[in-house]
């Protein structure tokens, strides 16, 4: 029940320590750019990727993009980590961010600053 209390009343951010701010700015960068670069990617190979598998140019191997749309690309585009483990990793760190924020504790008002 803690963890419901605290989303619902995080702490002002002025409260949070130096080190978790600083982490906290790291993590949601990192979040904000992989997360762009892997919807450009996604964009990318939406538009330009074909939508059945063509031999020639070796675009056999398919991948869903854009919620479940089908496309063909290289071996060297579908094992991009771009594709699949990044966006992972960038989830994570978001979550990572909110859970260091929210879990900070609250300066006590008869601390002097």
């Amino acid at each position: 029940m803690w963890l419901r209390k605290a989303i619902e009343n995080p702490p002002a951010i002025s409260d949070v320590p130096l080190w978790r701010k600083v982490l906290i700015v790291f993590l949601t960068a990192f979040f904000v750019f992989i997360g762009a670069a892997s919807v450009d990617k996604q964009f990318t190979i939406y538009g330009s990727a074909p939508d059945h598998p063509v031999p020639a140019t070796g675009q056999i191997y398919e991948v869903n993009v854009m919620h479940g749309n089908i496309r063909y690309v290289t071996l060297e585009e579908k094992e991009s980590p771009l594709l699949g483990r990044a966006g992972s990793w960038a989830g994570a760190a978001f979550v990572a961010a909110i859970f260091l924020w929210i879990t900070s504790r609250k300066k006590s008002a008869d601390k002097p600053n």
